[in-house]
């Protein structure tokens, strides 16, 4: 996935609309000075909205992810990110992965030894 796929996160949802959205993807064909305010008007909007999702608390819930386990945290986040950030996460989940791996051993291994340990002795 390139940087062109990028997901929105729940909160670039949230203070973000479809206008806004298309007054970003405009920028680019403009000349420079329509560039430079045409972003500034864009994420002066994006700022307005952020602080009115903020005094609503009750908005703040829709956004709200129940407790996961760090892979499955991890893997939502990768879809976010591109480049080395992408490749930074996933060194990371492989890491993660084969440290729980790991440890799955180890309580076999030791979960064996208990239950056979007094036999292996004889």
């Amino acid at each position: 996935m390139d940087e062109k796929n990028v997901s929105l996160t729940a909160l670039d949802k949230m203070v973000n609309d479809e206008r806004s959205q298309l007054a970003k993807a405009i920028i680019p064909y403009l000349p420079p000075q329509g560039q430079r305010l045409l972003s500034l008007y864009t994420k002066a909007a994006e700022l307005a909205n952020t602080a009115a999702v903020f005094s609503a608390p009750k908005n703040m819930e829709i956004c709200a992810v129940p407790s996961r386990e760090p892979l499955e945290i991890l893997e939502d986040i990768r879809s976010y990110c591109f480049g080395k950030s992408r490749q930074k996460l996933d060194e990371l989940t492989n890491l993660m992965t084969m440290v729980q791996m790991f440890r799955m051993i180890q309580e076999e291994t030791k979960g064996e030894e208990e239950a056979y340990g007094p036999e292996l002795e004889e």
